[in-house]
């Protein structure tokens, strides 16, 4: 048998920052809890939403269990050797064992690790950073402290998860930390040295610190920047993203696919990096801002209505009361702005400093491949970073009732 060519489209960088503000009333919050599916696998998740202020409320979540050490079915967690070489297989009960994880220090990668800041030291601005090989112990502890208000910093991993034929991004959560308000309004106060205390918490608010941020690997074509939408001045861009894909819709696939998605820019300078030569594909590992909000269009004070703008003069009314009347929601937008390519940097053995632009242009002579590896399904108008949790995460159980028998590793692939 002829061996397979080795593809030059690889999964890239594919992770996310977000910082803002919890709602654990939110009607997607669900933290912690245990649930035992109908295959006995015991499990927990964690579904949050995140106020990010201007970029609106964004989802994260995680999720992991395994099954009861009596079951017929072992649970093991599959670790990165640290040269990334290969994996190393332990016990999912012995992840907390102290001799084993001394051992392990030397040999598996610290990407393997799920870390969580929840705790501060008494007269500490910063928490204590804990770690878990597993998402289950994670959700554990992040329960035991995490409350409704706090601010929060989550980083991880961007996911494609394809459901009813349409394909949704996911943020899978990797670290999760406090933010205690004192320290970011002493970031607003450097930022703005010539305010006073009194000044700055009238003027200011802290939302304007939040973010929602990724950075992702992205594969262009010539024909990947659209027209710009004249209401919006917004230009949509389709870009192909490279992932392993275990479902689609409950259907077993276990393949490299290439998965078109739609961005948007808001600098036309933009296009010239996020297209290729005709025939051609260019890959770009891109930066920019995740927006999940409503539409929402607000006047100035001077082009209220006179009459308003009387009632304010009678002290009738505040100014800031009438404009927030002036406000008009309209439809919910989801939607993720490119910004820039993404730029490393790194010291050299020599310790010189290098800086790398990722931007490959028309890093592949021949679009062929990437066009016969694309997922058939058509990208989405806009990009949803709104799927259903509930959905998901009954085709998740759905999965591992249908897998009793099955081998653990494909079931730990459904996750």
């Amino acid at each position: 048998m002829a061996k397979k060519k080795k593809s030059d489209l690889k999964q890239g960088t594919k992770k996310f920052d977000i910082l803002g503000r919890v709602s654990l009333t939110s009607k997607i919050t669900n933290v912690g809890i245990d649930t035992i599916s109908d295959s006995g696998y015991v499990y927990n998740s964690m579904n949050l939403g995140i106020d990010c202020g201007e970029a609106g409320n964004n989802k994260v979540k995680t999720f992991g269990g395994s099954f009861p050490e009596d079951h017929k079915n072992k649970t093991y967690l599959y670790l990165n050797k640290k040269d990334y070489s290969g994996q190393i297989e332990v016990e999912f009960c012995d992840r907390n064992n102290e001799k084993i994880l001394e051992k392990l220090e030397d040999e598996i990668s610290k990407n393997n690790y799920f870390r969580a800041g929840m705790e501060f030291p008494k007269g500490d601005n910063y928490p204590l950073t804990k770690q878990f090989l597993s998402e289950y112990d994670l959700i554990k502890y992040v329960n035991e402290y995490l409350e409704d208000g706090d601010i929060l910093q989550i980083r991880g991993a961007v996911a494609s998860n394809i459901y009813n034929g349409n394909i949704n991004k996911e943020f899978q959560i990797e670290y999760i930390s406090k933010r205690k308000e004192s320290t970011l309004w002493d970031r607003l106060s450097n930022m703005n040295p010539d305010e006073s205390k009194e000044e700055l918490r009238e003027n200011h608010d802290l939302s304007e610190l939040f973010h929602a941020e990724f950075q992702e690997t992205l594969y262009f074509t010539n024909d990947s920047v659209g027209r710009k939408d004249r209401d919006t001045d917004e230009t949509p861009v389709t870009a192909y993203v490279v992932e392993y894909i275990d479902k689609v819709d409950g259907k077993k696939i276990k393949e490299v696919k290439v998965i078109p998605t739609q961005y948007w820019i808001k600098n036309e300078k933009l296009a010239k990096y996020l297209t290729a030569g005709r025939g051609k594909v260019t890959k770009v590992t891109v930066e920019g801002d995740m927006v999940n909000k409503n539409k929402t269009k607000q006047l100035t004070f001077e082009e209220l209505d006179d009459t308003v703008k009387e009632l304010i003069e009678d002290g009738l009314m505040s100014k800031e009361d009438a404009i927030g009347k002036a406000t008009v929601y309209g439809g919910f937008i989801s939607r993720r702005y490119i910004n820039a390519p993404a730029i490393y940097t790194k010291e050299l053995d020599s310790g010189d400093i290098e800086q790398k632009v990722q931007f490959f242009k028309d890093f592949l002579d021949d679009d062929t491949e990437l066009f016969e590896m694309v997922l058939d399904i058509e990208a989405p108008e806009e990009a949803d970073l709104n799927e259903s949790y509930e959905e998901e995460n009954e085709e998740v159980l759905e999965s591992l009732d249908e897998d009793e028998d099955e081998d653990l590793d494909d079931i730990l692939a459904g996750l």
